[in-house]
């Protein structure tokens, strides 16, 4: 994971298990509310589905000084 005041890159691996069914996208979501914890999250945005095994944010964050 590479990150910058307005930018995050996230990457993983592919799925361990598949649980007997081919894995065709992976699902990036973001929490839109400023927090920390299940409590806080009050909104959450697809930013990404597809098949990489990374993606890089650049819109919709808040950078925090």
């Amino acid at each position: 994971m590479h990150s910058t005041a307005t930018s995050i890159e996230i990457k993983w691996g592919p799925a361990f298990d598949d649980g007997g069914s081919p894995i065709y996208a992976y699902e990036v979501d973001m929490d839109l509310i400023e927090g920390i914890g299940q409590a806080n999250v009050e909104s959450w945005i697809n930013v990404f589905n597809g098949e990489a095994l990374s993606f890089k944010v650049e819109t919709g964050l808040i950078a925090k000084m």
